[in-house]
């Protein structure tokens, strides 16, 4: 089993890793690194110990206890109350209820949510612990969304810094949080996340079947529009079956404390998973990316020491379960580091391989020959069963413009997801300061080199969204889909639909990278930057694509169109090999003969009008694109409907929010 450490951040922080087969270590220190494409200034760490306590069932002593009372499985915790203790003392199927408007202040490392095991445990959904405020009946009901303004009626759980708010054990399991408030004292010591779910546990450990229902866990500035954060994000989740219902997880800063150096600031980030990951109806605001998937060493059973002897080409491992021809494996060609190969026969125990650099190349493919002893990792999991649904993402105009304006540095991404086997966002809603939605995988490189070359993003669905309200235009890509990683060597991805979803700005649809099986289908996507990328393209390719299918969309086409960058603009077949592409509205300004359109590169079946009032849509001043009875474009969609987004299956979508 590999070691917890994970590269927890964008291009720009790195968590130190250690590269660890078997060696299980006790304490583990956090460091947030400078490095990558932004020059940040602030390092914040910790050394966080493994909580791996499992409390047995006892004889209940919490009468004795000041500010703890008990009536039969109920745990009453007033405000001179010791909550730790509670959490200790407390059986599966308890209920702990706090004080609402009460501050509880985490001792040293946090409140530890401990694992469970004995009588009454019985390893089912009926051990669930519910730790509540005592006004739950004050807050929205169950499938809500809870408001700055329902603290009053919460129990607030504080951390005065480094270390979190909340930690789980190893093990611990079935806990449900209701009505909790979560954050940093007014002047902390800069935090790295509140709520540590799974951090720096191993695979056998995670924490399971978890929930925070109606939960507010922000940092100080939520509200304003300070700049300053005193936390760096909200929640770090490396556990398994993990639920966050009508939360508002908000660190809407991107300094770094006092420090006018950016920070990487999530919402919640998982960066191995391994899932299910399920956020339903939650309001959630950070300045860098608000989710974030991936970027880190990811987990593994399928691990195996390298005999002496091994070459460029052959080794014996020992273990060869789970490779077949055609896996790539990660060898260490140096302690701590790893690079790539493909393998190209298994007989046994000794495995023959070709070093491997991926189709885009360079990658990260092996130099040396696998040092012995040293370690060889396959076929591990990505983060999976990833769901978010009517939730909102917010990014703050006003601390973006302020950032951009100081240093010139500028949110990533609504979310960004460098590994995901499966994901899907629906009935969601994009707002404030404009920015993209980064699909860019990422075997994460750095002093470790190429861990986990089984990295991947596939069966990605993206529906029923809307991105609107933005502060100013926006005119850059919508999406960075990268399905392939050209710096440290992964697998390829595909299987993304991006259907029946509503853009009033943007500049072209995305960049496109690598991979196979993209599909944009009935979007209505008004990427001519509100006027200001009148001359831009409608997509951009960078390498090729296969399999893209463009289906039924209301899009501008601008000046360049479907684009590809060199060596691959020379032919369309080069670019985007089996594209089909039918039933679009492309509003084109002017059909030049030199720019891809429907008078000559695009194929039959596309319509090209001049403008968008030419397409007819019924009141796109108040958000209605619905085409209206007399447009030229009413059922020529290829499947025999209107093109563009079904306005009625997205406003079903988003008013359940």
């Amino acid at each position: 089993m590999t070691s917890g450490n994970h590269f927890i951040a964008g291009y720009n922080r790195i968590m130190p890793m250690q590269f660890d087969f078997g060696k299980r270590t006790k304490l583990f220190p956090i460091t947030l690194g400078l490095a990558g494409l932004m020059a940040l200034g602030l390092t914040a760490g910790l050394a966080l110990k493994r909580h791996g306590s499992v409390m047995q069932e006892r004889p209940r002593s919490l009468a004795t206890q000041p500010g703890l009372t008990q009536s039969g499985n109920v745990i009453r915790v007033a405000a001179n109350g010791n909550l730790q203790r509670a959490l200790n003392e407390a059986q599966c199927g308890d209920t702990i209820v706090m004080d609402a408007g009460t501050q509880f202040s985490a001792p040293g490392e946090g409140f530890v949510f401990p694992s469970k095991s004995g009588v009454p445990c019985t390893g089912t959904v009926a051990d669930t612990i519910t730790v509540r405020t005592a006004n739950v009946a004050n807050l929205p009901g169950p499938g809500q969304r809870v408001g700055i303004s329902d603290a009053r009626n919460m129990a607030k759980l504080v951390t005065a810094g480094p270390y979190p708010a909340i930690s789980f054990a190893a093990n611990s399991k079935f806990w449900k949080l209701i009505g909790i408030e979560v954050t940093t004292t007014a002047n902390p010591q800069y935090v790295s996340f509140l709520v540590y779910l799974g951090t720096n546990l191993q695979l056998s450990e995670l924490p399971t079947d978890v929930t925070f229902d109606r939960c507010y866990i922000h940092s100080q500035e939520d509200g304003t529009n300070n700049a300053h954060a005193t936390s760096r994000g909200g929640v770090d989740v490396e556990a398994i079956r993990v639920t966050f219902s009508g939360c508002r997880i908000a660190f809407p800063g991107g300094y770094a404390g006092a420090s006018r150096s950016s920070d990487a600031t999530y919402a919640i980030l998982t960066v191995a998973g391994p899932g299910p990951l399920t956020i339903d109806n939650c309001f959630l605001t950070a300045w860098f990316a608000n989710f974030f998937s991936g970027g880190g060493n990811l987990w593994t059973r399928n691990t195996a020491t390298v005999s002496a002897g091994a070459t460029m080409t052959q080794a014996r491992l020992s273990n060869t379960a789970n490779l077949s021809p055609g896996d790539l494996i990660a060898f260490q060609t140096r302690p701590g580091y790893s690079e790539v190969a493909r393998i190209t026969s298994v007989s046994g125990n000794v495995v023959n391989y070709s070093p491997w650099g991926g189709n885009i190349r360079p990658g990260l493919p092996l130099s040396g020959p696998p040092i012995s002893p040293g370690g060889a990792r396959w076929n591990g999991l990505n983060p999976g069963h990833l769901t978010i649904t009517r939730s909102t993402f917010y990014i703050n105009p006003a601390i973006a413009g302020q950032i951009a304006s100081e240093i010139g540095q500028y949110p990533k991404a609504f979310f960004e997801i460098k590994s995901a086997d499966g994901l899907d966002l629906e009935g969601n809603e994009f707002t404030g300061w404009p920015s993209g939605f980064a699909l860019t995988v990422r075997n994460q490189t750095g002093p470790n080199g190429a861990p986990s070359p089984w990295s991947v993003i596939r069966n990605v669905t993206f529906k029923n969204n809307r991105y609107t309200n933005m502060s100013r235009p926006y005119g850059s890509q919508l999406f960075g889909i990268q399905l392939e990683d050209n710096i440290g060597t992964s697998m390829v991805g595909g299987n993304i639909l991006i259907a029946n979803n509503l853009f009033d700005t943007g500049g072209w649809i995305g960049d496109l990278i690598g991979g196979s099986g993209v599909t944009y289908r009935h979007n209505t996507i008004l990427n001519n930057g509100r006027g200001r990328w009148a001359d831009g393209r409608m997509a951009n390719g960078i390498f090729p694509i296969t399999a893209l299918a463009i289906f039924d969309n209301i899009v501008f086409n601008n000046e360049y169109g479907m684009g590809c960058q060199a060596p691959y603009a020379q032919t369309w077949t080069t670019c985007w090999p089996n594209l089909q592409m039918r039933g679009n509205v492309l509003i084109t300004g002017k059909m030049d003969r030199e720019r891809p359109n429907c008078s000559n590169a695009y194929p039959a079946g596309n319509f090209c009008p001049a403008t968008q009032a030419a397409v007819g849509f019924v009141d796109p001043a108040s958000g209605n694109y619905r085409l209206a009875p007399g447009s030229p474009f009413k059922r020529k969609a290829s499947d025999g409907s209107d093109p563009g987004v079904n306005m009625d299956v997205l406003e079903a979508a988003l008013k359940t929010r």
